[in-house]
């Protein structure tokens, strides 16, 4: 019959209390466990609590007990089986925890791979992953089949083009869903996972894009139009503040006082951008100045980006943006209960965005200020794609230099 003492090793407060496990001369196992106490408390001779005088040391003897039971409950269970010894003591306390096994079907390995990057992820990489596996989970209800990490061919890029083409997704978000789950594929190999050798040869580019941005000319015309309702006043001078700091609405909507510093005379705007974790310093124009002046040194009162988006377009609308031009807006269809972004010519106002603020900077100041100084406020991190973003090329740079050159 083993016996199981419990035994401290210090006189410190609080004292881990240890535990001996002793069956015949061959086992002699010791372990910390996972409690402590007060060594005042503590009778090292007898190896028990010295009394039990409150509720806390009573629920602690219990615990005490129903360890120790336990314990020999798992020494007999084990005796004759396995080597009984201080390992065997610590993984009984501490049990090893045994590796996930890596999935191979791909909609299984969305969530091994969420729950495993959950700490390291933004909401919106999150977001992505969620979109695109519901995507996923549509695709194998209609083609009735599982697919699998090793099945991601050219066959597969195919068919799931199809049938996001019948879902009535453009061509642009089709594409990047593909990019997007080709790149989930990578990380699956990285655990081990093979891969298709059509993998690579799975491309679909993307379409140009319609770039809908405002001008000096319209952001004037904003400026200086004024607005009776103060829901519309305040949501123009956050349009107005977006354009002149090139950020996305997640930040520049939570922009206070508190984050404006003053070095060398200069007023500088400090923040950490919530997408990319990016700390940034950009300096306030002289339109951002006359927005605070006018707000006695505060920021537009905050409102929630669902309603941005709303009140920018009837502020654009009262101010006479009103040209026709080409975009893709939001349509609602009826049939199917969805709605797609529909490529179509429609009143420049209705497709003004929390986005337009970013792009209008950028589109503005580009060939006025230094790309990479524009890249600075922006956050973009390589020239190519912030090029994209604005819809300009190389070539555009290229004919640039020639005109400077003359």
């Amino acid at each position: 019959m083993p016996t199981i003492n419990f035994y401290l090793q210090t006189k410190r407060n609080p004292a881990g209390i240890y535990i001996r496990l002793r069956d015949g001369k061959n086992v002699d196992a010791k372990a910390k466990t996972k409690y402590s106490v007060n060594p005042k408390d503590w009778d090292n001779e007898n190896h028990k609590l010295k009394h039990i005088r409150d509720e806390e040391l009573k629920e602690l003897n219990l615990k005490l007990r129903n360890f120790e039971t336990a314990l020999l409950n798992h020494h007999n269970n084990c005796v004759g089986k396995v080597s009984i010894n201080s390992k065997w003591l610590k993984d009984f306390i501490s049990p090893p925890v045994k590796e996930e096994e890596v999935p191979s079907r791909l909609i299984d390995y969305f969530d091994y791979y969420l729950k495993r990057k959950a700490s390291s992820l933004s909401q919106p990489a999150k977001t992505k992953l969620n979109s695109v596996k519901r995507i996923l989970e549509k695709f194998e209800k209609e083609y009735e089949k599982k697919v699998f990490i090793s099945e991601v061919n050219l066959k597969f890029g195919d068919e799931f083009y199809e049938f996001s083409l019948d879902e009535d997704y453009n061509h642009n978000y089709i594409a990047k869903n593909i990019s997007f789950i080709k790149t989930i594929c990578y990380r699956a190999a990285e655990d081990g996972i093979l891969l298709s050798p059509q993998i690579k040869k799975i491309k679909f580019e993307e379409e140009p894009t319609c770039i809908t941005f405002l001008d000096e000319d319209e952001l004037n015309l904003i400026y200086n139009t004024n607005f009776e309702q103060d829901y519309l006043d305040n949501a123009k001078d956050w349009l107005l503040l977006s354009c002149e700091t090139a950020q996305r609405a997640s930040d520049f909507l939570n922009f206070r006082k508190g984050l404006i510093r003053i070095e060398n005379g200069r007023a500088l705007l400090e923040f950490t951008q919530k997408k990319t974790k990016k700390k940034m310093s950009i300096p306030l124009s002289t339109r951002v100045k006359k927005i605070l002046d006018k707000r006695h040194g505060e920021f537009p009162r905050k409102i929630s980006a669902s309603n941005y988006n709303v009140y920018i377009k009837e502020v654009c609308k009262i101010a006479g943006i009103s040209n026709e031009i080409e975009g893709k807006k939001s349509i609602y269809i009826p049939e199917k209960k969805i709605y797609r972004k529909v490529k179509s010519v429609y009143p420049k106002y209705e497709l003004i965005a929390s986005h337009v603020g970013r792009r209008s900077f950028s589109s503005n100041n580009f060939g006025i200020i230094p790309t990479q100084l524009i890249m600075v406020a922006t956050g973009h991190k390589y020239e190519k794609d912030f090029l994209k973003y604005i819809g300009k090329t190389d070539t555009t740079k290229t004919m640039q230099l020639a005109e400077y050159i003359k």
